[in-house]
């Protein structure tokens, strides 16, 4: 069963979902073909994202988050090379670990700068090329469950549990 999915609508459509055999998958949506398969051997997959440039995915599970490029060639850009050594068998290259564990939703920014990521009764801000912690957000009271950016990235909406909805405008340039 599909557990979370995320959408990217670029030069390619794609998608990348999570499921409950703890795989997460790379869709090519006018193909529909599977581009690359991230197995997690013995943890679920909580939650996933993907860049809106298709060549980066947010990989959730309960050690942290985990950024991979997607190793195609049709997505990359020309002048992007890929190691192979440094390459799994299954398409996907490890980029980093960002330390927020147990995501229940990820999400980037329309325009890619930013990642949020909703733990428990926070949301953790990261701002994607540095790889670096820039905010985090509270509720005192209710978990989050749910992300969405505004168009132009100048807020950040954040469903609780309970049905409340709280709006954070976003003070920083998210380029």
């Amino acid at each position: 069963a599909v557990t979370d999915l995320d959408v990217c609508i670029g030069t390619y459509p794609i998608a990348v979902t999570a499921s409950s055999d703890r795989t997460a998958r790379i869709w090519h949506l006018e193909e529909y073909r599977c581009m690359a398969v991230h197995k997690n051997n013995a943890r679920d997959i909580t939650s996933v994202a993907i860049h809106p440039c298709g060549v980066v995915v947010a990989v959730c599970d309960e050690n942290g988050i985990k950024l991979c490029d997607v190793c195609d060639s049709e997505l990359a850009p020309a002048d992007w090379s890929y190691d192979d050594e440094l390459t799994d068998k299954n398409g996907l290259r490890l980029r980093a670990v960002l330390p927020t564990k147990n995501v229940a939703a990820v999400r980037f920014s329309n325009g890619g700068a930013r990642l949020a990521a909703a733990y428990r009764n926070q949301v953790h801000l990261y701002d994607v090329y540095t790889r670096t912690l820039i905010a985090a957000l509270r509720d005192p009271a209710k978990s989050v469950t749910s992300l969405s950016w505004a168009p132009d990235d100048s807020r950040l909406n954040v469903g609780c549990n309970g049905g409340s909805l709280n709006v954070y405008r976003m003070e920083v340039d998210l380029g």
